[in-house]
């Protein structure tokens, strides 16, 4: 939770201000329905996250020897769930078995990402929706992903 009330921080919710892209009850909809998805009987376990993970602040490199993996743009970075960076990098790609196998982990944590995993992707479509709207981007490919989240 420690990464929607980030993602929520300083103005309400990431549905607003979607330049006319959505009506305010329309965003305020969307917004609402990933949070009760989020509705969980206990809070996660809360690790330090990377917070932004996309394919773009992830480099493989090899250097001298074997390839080794750069992580990119720590601004985000805090304590949170793991399961958000796994949705967010696979977000445009959901092959999030993939990256859940290279994780080798705990059958209980796929299960968690499972259950988390439409509340996290509607919110940071619309977070990022809204990001791009105040710095006069594209909001729209987005907030279509968000609409076919909550479909």
């Amino acid at each position: 939770m420690a990464r929607v009330q980030q993602a929520t921080a300083g103005g309400g919710d990431p549905g607003a201000n979607l330049g006319g892209f959505l009506s305010d009850g329309a965003a305020e909809s969307l917004f609402q329905s990933g949070l009760a998805s989020l509705d969980l009987p206990e809070d996660p376990e809360l690790t330090f996250i990377h917070g932004d993970m996309q394919t773009s602040h992830v480099l493989p490199q090899r250097l001298a020897g074997p390839l080794k993996t750069l992580f990119l743009d720590f601004g985000d970075a805090d304590f949170g769930d793991p399961a958000w960076d796994l949705v967010t990098l696979s977000i445009y790609n959901p092959a999030r078995e993939i990256l859940l196998e290279g994780y080798r982990p705990l059958p209980d944590f796929a299960e968690h990402v499972e259950e988390l995993e439409v509340g996290y992707r509607l919110i940071r479509h619309l977070s990022v929706a809204h990001w791009l709207a105040e710095h006069e981007l594209d909001p729209w490919p987005d907030i279509q992903m968000a609409l076919r989240v909550e479909a």
